[in-house]
């Protein structure tokens, strides 16, 4: 470590260098040569398919599946967010903490150890640091700061199993960067940093869970060593891995074909389920990844998952939840094709998965029509079955939230029948298949949620909202007569002549989507001029929801306003899903936002014309008589003629 550093830091990265050493003494060191196998011409760029950004796509997986790396050259098109190459080791610990304890790999050994986010800093920009090879290769930073400066390619999201399969719920409600299994409500394995001195190098491994595994090099340079999963493969793996050589034998001599492939700075690199990987780092390196569960690479992913329990990996370094996964999966792939789900949640949560009522009849009627899976999909649902009956029962971790497996696995059966014929030409729809169709977690979409989910609690006719009189209208201002049975009751009572005809909604009346008034306040807000006949909020007249027509979502169709009553329509929805006879609205309604009184002219068009149109309007839609004027005023002409005018002066 540099001199300039404090004593205590100074000792303590001394001490942690020379547990190194000792621990070197027990663990066998690397007796192959990297350096040559870098050189070698027995690798070449086997395996690896080129695609631009744009290219990458649901619709190229569901084609053509993810059977390959893929080598994309450039971010553009990948919809992607990195940091850019000005990127530092220090900025990483400012937005992760300098306290955030994190796995350093020493690369002498394969062997992990502990340090600080500071101390690692400390190591990685000293000029004059211990020649000891460290990467850090487990930097976990989803729920800290980092986290907002790195978005996945989209790709990825859109198939990613976190995103799209565990209840998102429980991933939202995560409010701590801590990785501590204890503390998890969802597998953290979706964004990592990784932290490498020149020289560093991985062996052969696969990613835990048989995630696949997306890069970005921010700075420097990896070399990757790439073999695929094949059975042959895969057993010389578990052999290579069990037999405790591997210090002594580099995998990719001991097998059939081996490929190799440099990946520079702003280079992003895709590795596929189950594919057998070592990487080296010719040059200080920062990069930027995350691992994903998909649907294209189930039987790789549980293929896997059983060479992890041969190969005695420990649990700290397996995929979390694997299993609960693999239950989560089936469930959604039952709603995704039969329209329901086994997960027993309440109602506030089931809004948040699934949207309301109106959003799942959708869902459903989308399910009137065949929808077509991809063979990938299809055996890989009959390998998460095999899977979890192979299991002891003591290992099958159900989930809490799935009370009733046996039904479960009864639909997937259903679907495997069903969809056994399927075209998988038809299965390429460039749309991807499981997804929630539930709120987004915002601070307006809960607020939403939670009134929404108020409501639902009611029955299913609610109340209709309470109306006063506008005190407006002409009766509202009329005198009491002082005659008739209610001004004479007593307790006195509201005049007749008083009765208002066009009553509105009272002022404590709020939306049930945005929790604020018909002014757009809140009810506590005192300074507030609230004119009655000015409030924004409307009563739909078939569900008799209150809401602004702003806070409503965008269903395709326009709200229908009513021209008897006010504040009064048939929202958006109901347009939608249960729209009101034709005969009604052409009596009674009129579109949201159109004005009483258009006319529509030309560029180039007299404002006159324009204005006598409008008055033409209004005058058709008037109920009164209209009453021909005492005396009309005929202005004089703009221009004389001067001969008439030297002619009458002759005259």
């Amino acid at each position: 470590m540099s001199s300039k550093k404090k004593g205590g830091r100074t000792k303590r990265a001394a001490r942690y260098t020379e547990d190194h050493h000792d621990d070197e003494e027990d663990i066998p060191a690397q007796t192959f040569d990297v350096a040559q196998k870098l050189r070698s011409k027995d690798f070449p760029r086997y395996f690896i398919r080129e695609i631009s950004g744009t290219e990458l796509s649901i619709e190229y997986l569901q084609r053509k599946g993810f059977t390959l790396p893929l080598f994309i050259r450039e971010k553009t098109g990948l919809h992607i967010t990195v940091p850019d190459s000005s990127f530092s080791i220090s900025d990483v610990r400012a937005l992760v903490g300098g306290k955030r304890n994190i796995d350093v790999m020493n690369c002498a050994t394969q062997q992990n150890s502990g340090m600080t986010m500071k101390e690692w800093e400390d190591f990685f920009t000293d000029p004059n640091r211990p020649d000891v090879k460290l990467n850090v290769l487990s930097l976990e930073f989803s729920h800290t700061k980092l986290d907002a400066y790195v978005t996945s390619p989209r790709v990825v999201r859109q198939i990613d199993w976190l995103d799209n399969v565990w209840p998102r719920h429980l991933k939202e409600d995560q409010d701590e960067g801590t990785n501590e299994l204890s503390k998890m409500k969802y597998p953290k394995v979706q964004k990592y940093c990784l932290m490498s001195v020149a020289g560093c190098y991985t062996d052969f491994h696969i990613d835990f869970g048989g995630t696949s595994v997306w890069y970005h090099i921010v700075k420097g340079q990896k070399v990757f060593w790439l073999i695929p999963p094949t059975d042959a493969n895969l057993k010389a793996y578990e052999d290579w891995t069990l037999s405790g050589k591997q210090s002594d034998v580099f995998f990719g001599d001991i097998v059939e074909k081996c490929g190799r492939v440099i990946v520079d700075q702003g280079n992003t690199l895709l590795i596929p389920s189950g594919w057998i990987h070592a990487v080296y780092t010719p040059k200080d390196s920062l990069v930027f990844g995350g691992n994903f569960l998909h649907s294209f690479s189930i039987e790789k992913q549980l293929r896997v998952a059983e060479i992890e329990e041969l190969t005695k990996v420990p649990n700290m370094y397996r995929f979390p939840f694997f299993t609960e996964m693999q239950w989560y999966a089936l469930d959604k792939y039952v709603y995704a094709l039969l329209g329901r789900s086994h997960l027993q949640v309440d109602h506030e949560t089931k809004l948040r998965l699934f949207g309301d009522k109106y959003t799942q009849t959708e869902v459903r009627k989308q399910l009137e029509e065949h929808q077509h899976v991809t063979p990938q999909e299809l055996y890989g649902l009959k390998a998460i079955v095999m899977f979890i009956h192979s299991l002891p029962v003591t290992r099958k971790c159900l989930p809490s939230l799935l009370s009733d497996p046996v039904s479960l696995i009864k639909d997937i059966r259903t679907i495997i029948d069903t969809h056994k014929e399927d075209d998988p030409s038809l299965a390429v729809t460039g749309r991807p298949l499981l997804y929630w169709t539930g709120l987004k977690q915002d601070k307006s979409a809960v607020l939403k949620a939670k009134n929404k989910a108020r409501r639902d609690l009611k029955d299913e006719k609610p109340e209709i909202a309470e109306r006063v009189a506008c005190k407006s209208c002409e009766n509202c201002q009329v005198k009491e007569c002082g005659k008739c049975s209610k001004c004479t009751s007593y307790p006195r009572k509201m005049c007749e002549r008083r009765r208002c005809e066009n009553k509105v909604l009272h002022p404590s009346t709020t939306c049930v989507l945005c929790g604020l008034d018909g002014w757009y306040a809140e009810t506590s807000m005192t300074l507030i001029d609230r004119p009655r006949e000015t409030s924004n909020l409307m009563e739909c007249s078939c569900c008799r929801e209150v809401t602004h027509p702003t806070c409503h979502t965008d269903y395709g169709v326009e709200g229908q306003i009513s021209e008897i009553t006010r504040n009064s329509w048939f929202c958006p929805k109901c347009m939608k899903f249960n729209p009101p006879s034709e005969e009604e609205l052409a009596a009674k309604l009129r579109k949201v936002e159109e004005p009483e009184f258009v006319v529509h002219g030309k560029s180039n068009q007299p404002k006159s014309e324009l204005r006598a149109q409008l008055a033409d309007k209004i005058l058709a839609a008037s109920k009164k008589p209209v009453k021909a004027p005492q005396f009309v005023y005929r202005p004089p002409p703009l221009e004389d003629n001067v001969e008439d005018v030297s002619v009458l002066t002759k005259e």
